[in-house]
C-alpha cells in the first residue's frame, strides 16, 4: 500500500529519494572540520514515515547542538585557562583537568561537612594519658581540617577563576573580593571597573592571592617597579593574554618599549583606592599602602614628548571640509565640527539625544548631560547646557537634529558592507564611539594626510582653547563652555554662573578654523 500524504509530506532539513527519507541537515562551521570539512549530514534515515523522519532529524539536531557546545564551552575554558595565575593552572593540571578539579573540590567539601558534625557522644577521659591521648587526636583532626580546608579554598578559587559559582570554604578576603566590592559599592563605569580587575590581577599574577591582612608596602613597591617593565603595547599574539612575569621577559628578551611612569601612577593609584576604601568598611584595620609614594625619576621636560597636539586652522578646515560630504544622518558628519566649535569631547557627543538640542528663551543650545541610562559624563563640570556656536547652525545642525526622534542616540552609524546606516549603540565598555574614533585616525591619515601622531580627535578641544585665548574669553565662561572644573577658583563656587546669552556672545567670537 502506497504511504499516506500525511506519511509522506515534506519535513525539513530531508530529501525524499525512492520514498525514502534523507538527512539533509547544514553543520555549523565550526563542527566542519570534524566532518572532514562537509557542510551538510547526508544520509539515509531508513523510513517513509514523516513522523518518524521527524523525530530523527530532531534527534540528529540535537546531536549537533550538543557537540557545538561543548566545543564552545572548550574553547571558553581554554581561554579562561591562558588567563589563569600560574600558580591556579599547576593545580588544574594536578587534577587532570575540569572534572578531576571538581571531583577534588566536592570531596574535600564533603569531608569537610562530615568532620564538623558534633560527635554522637562525648567521651570524658579517665585519667591523664587518656586525655593526652584525645588531646593529640583533637589536635590531628584538627590539622587534617586546616589541610583539607586549604585544598577546599584553592580548588574552590580555581573553579570559581573558570566561570563556575562555587562557595569557597573559609576563603580569604583578597584583593579580588575587595575589588568586586568597591566596584558595586561606588557604582563604578564598566570600563573603570575592568580596569581595576586588570591591575589587580597584575597584581596578583607577580604575588598570588594574599590576603589582605598580609599586604605590605614592599609587595606594592615590588609591583610598582614590575609595572615599569612592561610592554607599553601588549596587541601581539605572545603578549595577549600573558601574565606579566613572561610579558617581562618578552619585552627585555625583543627590547620592546616600555610603559611610561604615568600608567605606572595610574596602577600604584587604583590599588591604594582599594585599600583606602577597605579600612573605613572594615575589611582591614589599618591601611598597608597609605604612605607608599612612587620616587619618580628626574627628567628633562624639554624631552617630553607631548602626546596631544592642537589641529592647526588649516587642518580643521581639511577635516571639515572632507566631513561635510559625508552622509548627514552619521557622526561621521557632525562630530569634527561640534568639537571644533564647541569644545566637546568625542563621547559627549556621539552619546547626545534629540532632546539634548533645543532652544531656550531664543537660544538655541546644547545640552551635555548624563540623564539617559546609557549617557556618562567625565565629572560634575562636565554637566552643562550651552549655546550652539552660529556656526555649527548655520551647517544645519539644528535643521538636522529636528528631524530625529527625541529620545534614543541622535547620530547614526555609517553604511558598512552594504548594510544600511544604524543608530550608535553602545559597546561592552558602555562607549559610543570607540569605532568611530579609529574611522576618524585611519580618515587623517589616509585621506586627508595628516600623518602627525600627535593629532587626534581631542585635538579639537585642544585647538578650541588656542582659540578662546586668542578671543581673550573670561575663564568663567571657558570652564562653562568647555566643561572643565574650576581647578580651586573659590569664586567659582558663588552665583548661578554666566548667562545664556553672554556665554553666546563670548563663544561667537571663536574661530578655531581661521588663520
Amino acid at each position: 500500500m502506497a504511504p499516506s500524504t500525511r506519511q509522506q509530506g515534506s519535513v525539513r532539513h530531508t530529501k525524499i529519494r525512492g520514498g525514502v527519507y534523507y538527512l539533509n541537515l547544514r553543520i555549523p562551521p565550526e563542527l566542519q572540520s570534524a566532518h572532514s570539512g562537509r557542510t551538510h549530514l547526508v544520509h539515509s534515515l531508513g523510513t517513509q514515515d514523516a513522523r518518524e523522519a521527524e523525530r530523527k532529524v530532531t534527534l540528529a539536531r540535537a546531536e549537533l547542538f550538543e557537540a557545538l557546545e561543548s566545543k564552545q564551552q572548550k574553547a571558553s575554558l581554554a581561554a579562561m585557562l591562558d588567563r589563569l595565575h600560574p600558580s591556579y593552572r599547576e593545580i588544574f593540571e594536578s587534577c587532570g583537568g575540569l572534572e578531576g578539579l571538581i571531583r577534588r573540590y566536592e570531596s574535600a567539601v564533603g569531608w569537610l561537612e562530615d568532620a564538623r558534625q558534633p560527635p554522637a557522644e562525648v567521651y570524658a577521659p579517665q585519667n591523664s594519658y587518656e586525655a593526652w591521648v584525645e588531646d593529640e587526636a583533637d589536635a590531628a583532626h584538627a590539622r587534617e581540617i586546616a589541610r583539607t580546608e586549604e585544598d577546599a579554598r584553592l580548588t574552590g578559587k580555581v573553579l570559581k577563576e573558570l566561570g563556575r559559582d562555587v562557595a569557597v570554604p573559609g576563603e580569604p578576603f583578597g584583593l579580588l573580593e575587595l575589588a568586586e566590592a568597591y566596584i558595586t559599592a561606588t557604582d563604578t563605569k564598566k570600563q573603570t571597573g575592568d580596569t581595576y580587575r586588570m591591575v589587580v590581577r597584575r597584581f596578583i599574577e607577580l604575588h598570588g592571592d594574599l590576603p589582605l591582612h598580609a599586604l605590605t608596602t614592599a609587595h606594592l613597591r615590588a609591583y610598582a617597579e614590575a609595572v615599569l617593565k612592561l610592554p607599553r603595547v601588549t596587541s601581539s599574539k605572545k603578549l595577549r593574554g600573558a601574565d606579566i612575569k613572561t610579558a617581562i621577559k618578552i619585552a627585555e628578551a625583543k627590547k620592546l618599549a616600555r610603559v611610561g611612569e604615568p600608567t605606572q601612577a595610574v596602577h600604584v593609584s587604583l590599588l591604594k583606592s582599594l585599600t583606602a576604601f577597605a579600612v573605613p568598611e572594615g575589611y582591614l584595620r589599618s591601611d598597608p599602602w597609605h604612605q607608599y609614594r612612587v620616587i619618580k625619576r628626574r627628567t628633562k621636560h624639554s624631552a617630553a614628548r607631548n602626546p596631544r597636539s592642537p589641529f592647526a586652522p588649516s587642518d580643521i578646515r581639511s577635516v571639515l571640509a572632507h566631513c561635510a560630504t559625508l552622509d548627514l544622518r552619521t557622526v561621521d558628519r557632525w562630530a569634527p565640527l561640534i568639537a571644533a566649535y564647541q569644545g566637546a569631547r568625542r563621547e559627549e557627543i556621539g552619546q547626545l539625544h534629540g532632546k539634548d538640542i533645543r532652544e531656550i528663551d531664543g537660544v538655541w543650545c546644547i545640552s551635555i548631560t548624563d540623564e539617559d541610562e546609557h549617557q556618562k559624563i567625565k565629572n560634575k563640570a562636565s554637566l552643562r547646557t550651552i549655546p550652539l556656536h552660529p556656526a555649527v547652525i548655520r551647517a544645519g545642525f539644528v535643521d538636522f537634529a529636528r528631524t530625529r526622534p527625541e529620545t534614543g542616540p541622535l547620530f547614526m552609524e555609517p553604511s558598512r558592507w552594504g548594510k544600511p546606516p544604524h543608530e550608535l549603540k553602545p559597546d561592552a565598555r558602555g562607549r559610543f564611539t570607540e569605532r568611530y574614533g579609529k574611522r576618524f585616525s585611519r580618515m587623517l591619515r589616509e585621506q586627508l594626510g595628516i600623518t602627525d601622531p600627535t593629532l587626534v580627535f581631542h585635538s579639537f578641544r585642544h585647538a578650541w582653547e588656542d582659540a578662546a585665548d586668542a578671543a581673550n574669553m573670561q575663564q568663567s565662561h571657558r570652564r562653562v563652555l568647555a566643561g572643565r572644573s574650576a581647578n580651586g577658583d573659590s569664586q567659582a563656587a558663588y552665583g548661578a554662573g554666566p548667562a545664556l546669552p553672554a556665554l553666546l556672545e563670548s563663544l561667537s567670537k571663536i574661530d578655531p578654523a581661521a588663520g
